[in-house]
């Protein structure tokens, strides 16, 4: 497969999840009809390839402290209270622990924003270091009147 190699490292770096068995079909339709190769050593030779060309892939995971934030959003989950369906709109979830405070609203409006925010936080037990908002609307408005406001985190 090497005489590919030019083929085979085009082909890694625009899919880098691309199979082998469809390096040689490709390689087959463009340059040699004829080639043969084994599914073992097409595998082995793309693999080799990608792995010098395509970067890995890094996660870095998100490490949270207890209290430091929490994320609010008006969403559209629906669930079922006694054979009902009700949209729940206000969620809120603390990042360390993953719990959740979801409330339905009627509407998404301000009312139901300060409300769903203060509910949260007298469900959490207190109020995160960080709020995350997950639309800037959202954020705007809440911003004013935290600004308007003057508490001291402990």
């Amino acid at each position: 497969m090497s005489r590919f190699e030019v083929h085979v490292d085009e082909l890694s770096r625009d899919t880098p999840k691309i199979s082998a068995a469809r390096v040689v079909q490709i390689i087959r339709e463009r340059a040699e009809p004829s080639f043969q190769v084994s599914e073992r050593a097409a595998r082995e030779y793309v693999s080799g390839r990608r792995s010098r060309i395509v970067p890995k892939e890094a996660f870095v995971g998100l490490v949270y402290a207890p209290g430091n934030q929490v994320q609010f959003d008006f969403k559209d989950v629906g669930v079922k209270i006694g054979g009902v369906e009700v949209p729940l709109h206000f969620v809120g979830r603390l990042s360390y622990s993953t719990v959740f405070f979801a409330r339905s609203y009627c509407s998404e409006d301000q009312t139901a924003l300060f409300n769903g925010f203060v509910s949260s936080c007298t469900s959490f037990g207190g109020i995160a270091r960080d709020g995350l908002f997950d639309n800037a609307s959202s954020t705007v408005i809440i911003n004013t009147a935290v600004n308007r406001m003057s508490y001291q985190l402990a």
